[in-house]
This record gives C-alpha cells, sequence and structure tokens, in this order.
C-alpha cells in the first residue's frame, strides 16, 4: 500500500515538474489565468512574424481627407489603425506620435483621436483619427514638398504620402507664393486687385474717392509676427503729394506659412483717381525696407466700377453715410442689373451673387426669387462665403424655398468657418431668439461680440438689444446706446427703432420726444414694423405730437401688415 502511494506521488510531482517546465519557458501577461507559450525555433522559422518594426505596435494609415477650415487653414486627417502584437499594454499619448513636415523646414505636430480609450492592451485593435491643423499652403502643396514621420514607441519612419483629394471649395484655390521662388525668410507681399470706390463704410465725398488695394502676405519665418507696424503703405502722386494708406488687418498676427488676405485704404482727391500712366507710384514698407513701384489705376476703374454702383446703391437704399433716396438707389441698381444680366461671370462668385441679391430683393429688376437662389448656389460652388449667407437667409426666412432652419444653420456654420462676419452674427441671433435651435444666451454672447467687432452692424443690433432688455445679460444702457446708435447709422431700421424707444423713455439717454419721433419715422419709412408700432404709440399717446387716434390706428395696421410680410 505504502509503495503504491508512493508512486502516485512520484507521478504527481513528476507531472508538476514538466508543467511547471513549460511556464518558465514561456511569459506571463499579468492576465489571470493567460500564459505565452515561446515557439520552439522550428516553428518560429516556419511562421510569418507576429511582431513587426514597431516593438510590437503596428500603426496602419489609411484614407485621408482635407476640409478648409476658415480663411487660412486647412485640416487634415488619416484614419489610422493601431494593432498591439507586443506583450504588454501602452498608453496611447505615449506610443504613438506623428509629424508632418513642409519642405523639410516646417514641422506641424498631428492629433491621434482613438476616442475615449487611452490604453492599448495585448492583442487589442485600435481604430482612430490622425489630424494636423495646418496652413492651407501646406494642404495645396504638391505631395513631393511634405513627409510623414510617424514614431511607433521608440522607432521613427517616413510614412509615404499619396496626393490630397481636395474638396470644391479649395480646389480652384490659387496661393500667389511659392517656397522656391520665395523672395524672404520673413514676410513677403503681393498686390491684388485696386478698386476705385466713389463712398466706403458709409462714408461719401464728392470731391474724394476711396482706391481700396488688396494684397496678399505670407510669413516665412518659423515664428508668429506680430502685424502691427509691419507694413505700411504710402501712394505718391505727380512725386510730391503722398497718401497714406490705412492698412487692414483680419487678425492681429501671423502664423508661420500662413497666408493673410489684407487691404489698404487710401482716400485721395478726385484728381489722383484720374491720373495717367506714370504719375503714381506706390512705396511699401516690409521687413523693415521700402520699396517703391509705378502704380496704374487704368483698368481697375473700368473692371469694378459696376459693383461700387451695387454698393453706392445700397447705401442710398439703407440710408448709409447719405441721405436715404430709394428712387436713387433704385437708378444705380438698374444700371448695375443691366450689366450683371449681360456678364456675370466672376471666379470668385461675387458677380453671381450681387445679381442673385438683385433678385431676391427686386431692386432694379423684377423680384425672382428662384433666380436668386440659383445664382447664390452658383456663387456657393465658388467659395463665396456671402453667398452662402445669403442662401442661408432664403432657407432661414423660407423665401422661395420651404422653410428649413436646419439647412440654415449648416450654411451659416460654413460661411462663419470661412470668417463670414454676416453669418456669425445670423447663428448669434438664432442662439439668442431660439429659432430654429435651443435658447443659448452664452453662445449667442461668444458669437455677436465676434460680428460686431468686425463691423456688422445686425450684430450690433443684436447685441445692443440684448443689453438694452437685460436678455441673457445684466443691463447695460451704456452699451445698448453705443451698440445701437452705430448700427442706426449703418441704416439697420430694427437698431432705430430699439433706438428711438431708449430716448423716448429716457433709458440712459436724457428724454428726447422729438429724437424718437425722428428715429421712428426713419425705420418706418423702410416698412420696418417696430418703427410703424411705436409711431402709433407716439400719436395715440400724444407723446411728442398731438394725440391722433385715426392716424395711430393707420400705423398699427401698417405695422400688422409689414410683420406679415417678413
Amino acid at each position: 500500500m505504502k509503495k503504491r502511494i508512493l508512486t502516485l506521488c512520484v507521478a504527481i510531482l513528476t507531472i508538476l515538474a514538466f508543467t511547471l517546465g513549460a511556464c518558465a519557458e514561456g511569459a506571463f501577461d499579468g492576465l489571470e489565468g493567460v500564459v505565452i507559450l515561446t515557439p520552439d525555433e522550428e516553428q518560429a522559422a516556419n511562421a510569418a512574424p507576429a511582431v513587426g518594426e514597431q516593438s510590437g505596435l503596428v500603426l496602419t494609415l489609411g484614407d485621408s481627407s482635407v476640409k478648409k477650415a476658415g480663411d487660412t487653414y486647412a485640416d487634415i486627417t488619416f484614419d489610422v489603425n493601431l494593432m498591439n502584437w507586443d506583450m504588454e499594454s501602452y498608453e496611447l499619448n505615449d506610443a504613438v506620435s506623428a509629424t508632418l513636415y513642409y519642405e523639410d523646414a516646417y514641422p506641424f505636430p498631428g492629433e491621434f483621436d482613438f476616442g475615449k480609450d487611452v490604453e492599448i492592451g495585448m492583442l487589442v485593435e485600435e481604430a482612430g483619427k490622425l489630424a494636423f491643423s495646418v496652413p492651407q499652403i501646406v494642404a495645396l502643396a504638391d505631395i513631393e514638398a511634405l513627409r510623414l514621420e510617424l514614431t511607433v514607441l521608440e522607432d521613427t519612419y517616413v510614412e509615404e504620402l499619396t496626393p490630397f483629394e481636395l474638396p470644391d471649395e479649395m480646389k480652384k484655390t490659387e496661393l500667389p507664393f511659392d517656397y522656391g521662388t520665395r523672395e524672404s525668410d520673413a514676410l513677403e507681399l503681393k498686390l491684388g486687385d485696386a478698386r476705385i470706390r466713389q463712398s466706403y463704410n458709409g462714408d461719401s465725398d464728392e470731391k474724394y474717392k476711396w482706391i481700396t488695394q488688396s494684397f496678399s502676405v505670407v510669413n516665412w519665418s518659423s515664428e508668429v509676427v506680430d502685424f502691427e507696424d509691419a507694413i505700411s503703405m504710402l501712394l505718391t502722386y505727380a512725386g510730391q503729394y503722398g497718401f497714406q494708406g490705412e492698412i487692414e488687418y483680419p487678425q492681429e498676427a501671423i502664423d508661420p506659412l500662413e497666408v493673410v488676405q489684407c487691404q489698404a485704404v487710401f482716400h485721395v482727391p478726385n484728381i489722383v483717381t484720374e491720373a495717367e500712366a506714370g504719375a503714381l507710384a506706390l512705396r511699401i514698407a516690409l521687413n523693415g525696407e521700402e520699396t517703391e513701384q509705378d502704380y496704374d489705376l487704368g483698368e481697375s476703374t473700368a473692371r469694378t466700377s459696376c459693383l461700387d454702383q451695387y454698393e453706392e446703391g445700397y447705401n442710398y437704399w439703407n440710408g448709409r453715410g447719405v441721405e436715404r433716396n430709394e428712387a436713387k438707389a433704385q437708378e444705380l441698381f438698374k444700371q448695375v442689373f443691366k450689366e450683371l444680366k449681360r456678364d456675370h461671370d466672376d471666379p470668385e462668385g461675387e458677380r453671381q451673387r450681387v445679381l442673385g441679391r438683385l433678385y431676391a430683393e427686386g431692386w432694379g429688376t423684377e423680384k425672382d426669387l428662384n433666380r436668386a437662389r440659383e445664382l447664390y448656389e452658383e456663387a456657393v460652388a465658388l467659395g463665396n462665403a456671402d453667398a452662402l449667407t445669403d442662401l442661408g437667409n432664403l432657407y432661414f426666412d423660407g423665401l422661395g424655398v420651404e422653410q428649413d432652419y436646419t439647412r440654415a444653420r449648416e450654411l451659416f456654420e460654413e460661411a462663419m468657418a470661412l470668417g463670414n462676419a454676416r453669418a456669425i452674427a445670423r447663428l448669434g441671433y438664432m442662439y439668442a431668439t431660439g429659432d430654429g435651435i435651443e435658447v443659448d444666451y452664452a453662445r449667442a454672447l461668444e458669437l455677436l461680440p465676434v460680428a460686431a467687432e468686425q463691423g456688422d452692424p445686425n450684430a450690433m443690433t443684436n447685441l445692443g438689444n440684448m443689453y438694452l432688455y437685460g436678455v441673457g445679460v445684466e443691463q447695460d444702457y451704456a452699451r445698448a446706446l453705443e451698440l445701437l446708435t452705430e448700427a442706426a447709422e449703418q441704416g439697420i431700421t430694427n437698431a432705430m427703432a430699439n433706438l428711438g424707444n431708449m430716448y423716448l423713455y429716457g433709458e440712459g439717454v436724457e428724454q428726447d420726444y422729438a429724437r424718437a419721433l425722428e428715429l421712428y419715422t426713419a425705420a418706418a419709412e423702410q416698412g420696418d414694423p417696430t418703427g410703424l408700432k411705436n409711431l402709433g404709440n407716439l400719436y395715440e399717446n400724444g407723446y411728442g405730437v398731438e394725440k391722433d387716434e385715426a392716424k395711430a390706428q393707420e400705423y398699427y395696421a401698417a405695422s400688422e401688415k409689414a410683420e406679415g410680410n417678413q
């Protein structure tokens, strides 16, 4: 019996010894009950390698996409797949990184996104995205100018790239700069179109005109450059008269490789715009150096006069910087319509958009909302941000199309991504009123000041009304007065009506019935329902005018009719 027990114990010990020996040759990954067995040399020679050069992590790039991000940037995104053949887990943020180089001189770090996962375990596969935010000059570059470095754990290698498929809005983008022919390692500037304007920003003067000169700037340096005092321009006439240009920048600074569209504005006597060839010169100070070149306005006058006439007509229609005159406005609109109907081909889509606006408003022609929509869509296809906003307005108000707040918001957001102030203002209004979207005063107060800062009068009006009535913000009559006054001066009738309320009730200003009457009348003459209603209130109660119940009812009825037509 003892001998049988001894024999059984020896057998058990032999089995345990064999098992422990096998485990000693393997590796334990920390997961209970899971053992990784190491194959023998013959098996390893015949099997496909399970672990690649990336020390067990294999990163694979898939399809790429490019999306325009504002006026100057683009997002390049890759689908990525990460497989862990290793015997341990890794923190994703530490395991992989990527850098995209342009001309081997400008690095752009990539950002991986694997969702909520922060760790990749043994034999786990993760799908995600790799995104780069780059200046458009990088996204538009020849693929040979780009190099993508991927780092997996401690190994770095170069991934071969294939040409990107650009979105339609970027396919026609032509940047005026090339790295191979750059003229500076700092800022480089190239002039664009010049326009002669009868008025500018609501100002007009019979003896003077405005010359607006567009120009592009690229930053070839590796540092962010502040625009302040970086560029100056002086327009000279007959070698002895100088006119300093006011430089308008869309932003305060320019990033490396960023291309920014800017404008210089010259306020000059009429004689300067009529100068013969050779009489004008342009001095440009850039990077601490000054250059001078001949300046010829001969072609710019004929090419842009049509759009200038439209702007002048718009000013007369809204009383912006001039006394309001509908007849004068319609006369100008008819001339513009005649020319644009004959020739509205424009690679930037502006002439198509303006013609669409004439059809939409019935300016200079019969109103035709279907034709307006078609023209807006043509301009949108050419990347015109204002056309995106105009088309969004049709869907927002249900003009010529079925009302669709969702579609309107999509168009406004697309235009906002291009930096369009009108679209930013419209979105701010939607968030403030809850039209087609949940009310979000905080978001409205983020958007409206941005558009107002860019000079959009509708944004000024809506923001001013929020301060006037304390909607989503602490009531502030001083701020409301400032915003509504500026918007009213630019012809916004709702601003006139609400500014009139401030003078009627003495809110933040000394009570002034005459000023209230003046503002209400100006708004009512343009069919503003609030202005008409407020005039009715004046006559019904005799505020600053003789009581007249019949006239009050006339204004109330006109207000209801105008409200129904909106």
